[in-house]
């Protein structure tokens, strides 16, 4: 666990960011919402907040240098579970948070298969953007993969507030195109760590 960068103890400032974007994102929005919360397109928002994590947890594992395709592999596995474990938490505390604060909350749950390829395109989204600022990150610099992460993430923002509604009508061909992003990085990946 320690080779691939994850035994690291946790310091108090990032228990409390994370603490207070569950709070936040998990609690406090949803309650806020309400029952709008369980529109289709806020649910597959959520599903793909994963990069948001996962990825410049990446670029922080990466810092020492390059490392063989076994390590880094890991390190991108690790990036991926944990940006996808944050976005299932905030999901659950979101939709727990309308069904225990509005009575008939239950009436306007997601549909489980929108649901599902949500989180399928959270998933590819949040694969393709570890492995990219990985290639990034090892071709590059960890600062210039930073750098693309926060014009994606600034692009992908604008995205989701002009076309928030077209969102869940293109989750299932989305997670297939960025599962297919996904695999290329990774194969750039590969061949970087094998040079």
């Amino acid at each position: 666990m320690r080779k691939i960068g994850l035994g690291w103890p946790v310091g108090w400032k990032t228990l409390g960011i994370h603490v207070s974007l569950l709070a936040v994102f998990g609690v406090f929005l949803p309650w806020f919402k309400g029952v709008e919360f369980m529109d289709p397109a806020i649910p597959t928002i959520y599903a793909c907040l994963g990069p948001l994590f996962g990825a410049p947890a990446l670029v922080q594992l990466l810092r020492d240098g390059d490392s063989g395709w076994g390590t880094t592999s890991a390190r991108i596995a690790a990036a991926t579970v944990y940006g996808e474990g944050m976005t299932v938490v905030l999901l659950l505390l979101g939709i727990g948070t309308v069904l225990i604060t509005h009575r008939l909350a239950y009436l306007y749950l997601p549909d489980p298969i929108l649901l599902g390829e949500g989180l399928l395109l959270g998933f590819g989204l949040t694969l393709a953007l570890t492995a990219m600022s990985a290639w990034i990150t090892l071709q590059f610099s960890g600062r210039m993969a930073i750098v693309v992460l926060r014009l994606l993430f600034l692009l992908l923002f604008g995205l989701f507030v002009m076309r928030s509604w077209w969102l869940p009508s293109i989750a299932g061909w989305g997670a297939l195109v960025t599962l297919g992003l996904a695999g290329c990085f990774l194969l750039l990946v590969k061949q970087r760590t094998a040079s």
